[in-house]
């Protein structure tokens, strides 16, 4: 009867010891998968994206239901693709100081690898919460890089969108989906480019209505008013009146942008306001150099004197209707009225 008692003790013993030690090791993997996460992240914010790399490799192949860790390195897969583009690959040292491993990654293994997970943590969400939004838009950013089927893209948003029509970063991202399709020097129709800047400034409108504040959105229409294809002289006018609109709307989140400054003097030009368009372009050179920037300065102003040099009219008559744009009731409150002289 001691025995069995005994016995059972031993077993009991036995039972909890493996218990505790299956315990210590899921702890530890748990452990090493948080660590090589969590490092990750710091490599991330302190800018190593290849340190970053390898860290949340590592927490990948621990757990592959890592879903934070693989978002995120699927961004750094797309950041390191764009990055060597034009190497086509990169080289690194994986291992410690004894041991050292020369590895080397390619642009297409690391884009093909991206897209697996950007398309497995998509599948793996549960909810259309805040952070799904946020993976969705991290997608887009690589499809947008890697593929010129604008419907592949446009399709990842579309269950967001029916749990957050309003959320801003998300009609920004398909304002600047739109925009880059437009300025795509592969499509060379000009109707399918002026429609795509429409859904572009759409969006970007949309967008505005949440956040006013949002300067990329406000500076990128005016891009694309400046940008537009448009035969007839009244619509291109108007158009180009939108931008210098956009572009002073800009100037008030960011009154010292040079490129603001820049583009809407050349607006000013194309639209015949020869004397404030390079009142403008005189401040943007002035803003580099006050800012230090002197050759970029002048560079600058060398292209501000070839867009001078190469002013002139093949119709004489559209040198009147310029003139007669007035003196000049369109000017946007930010740019300052023609001397009278």
């Amino acid at each position: 009867m001691r025995f069995i008692f005994n016995l059972i003790i031993f077993l009991l013993f036995i039972a909890v010891l493996g218990a505790a030690v299956f315990y210590n090791k899921e702890i530890s993997a748990l452990s090493e998968q948080y660590l090589s996460t969590n490092e990750g992240t710091r490599a991330l914010n302190s800018g190593n994206w290849i340190r970053a790399m390898v860290l949340y490799e590592a927490a990948v192949k621990k757990d592959e239901k890592n879903m934070d860790a693989a978002l995120h390195l699927a961004k750094v897969y797309h950041h390191l693709s764009q990055k060597y583009t034009d190497e086509g690959f990169f080289e690194y040292t994986e291992g410690d100081d004894l041991t050292p491993l020369k590895k080397r990654k390619t642009v297409q293994e690391m884009q093909t690898k991206a897209k697996t997970l950007f398309e497995t943590v998509l599948k793996n969400e549960q909810s259309l919460d805040e952070s799904a939004v946020d993976t969705r838009i991290a997608y887009v950013r690589y499809l947008q890089d890697t593929t010129t089927r604008l419907e592949s893209a446009v399709a990842v948003y579309r269950d967001a969108l029916k749990a957050h029509p309003d959320h801003p970063e998300l009609l920004i991202a398909l304002g600047d989906l739109y925009k880059t399709a437009a300025e795509n020097p592969q499509e060379t129709r000009i109707p399918v480019k002026n429609w795509l800047f429409d859904w572009a400034i759409y969006y970007y409108r949309q967008a505005l209505r949440q956040n006013p504040e949002h300067f990329q959105s406000r500076f990128n229409l005016g891009v694309i008013y400046h940008s537009k294809l448009l035969e007839n002289s009244v619509e291109k006018d108007n158009s180009l009146i939108n931008a210098t609109r956009e572009y002073c709307n800009a100037l008030q989140l960011k009154n010292e942008s040079y490129e603001i400054r820049y583009n809407l003097g050349l607006a000013l030009v194309d639209l015949g306001a020869i004397e404030p368009g390079f009142r403008e372009l005189a401040r943007s050179v002035n803003i580099l150099a006050v800012g230090g920037q002197v050759p970029e300065a002048q560079q600058l102003a060398q292209q501000i004197q070839a867009v001078r040099n190469g002013i002139y009219y093949e119709d004489p008559q559209e040198q009147i209707r310029h003139e007669d744009l007035g003196l000049w009731p369109w000017l946007p409150p930010c740019v300052d009225q023609p001397s009278a002289d």
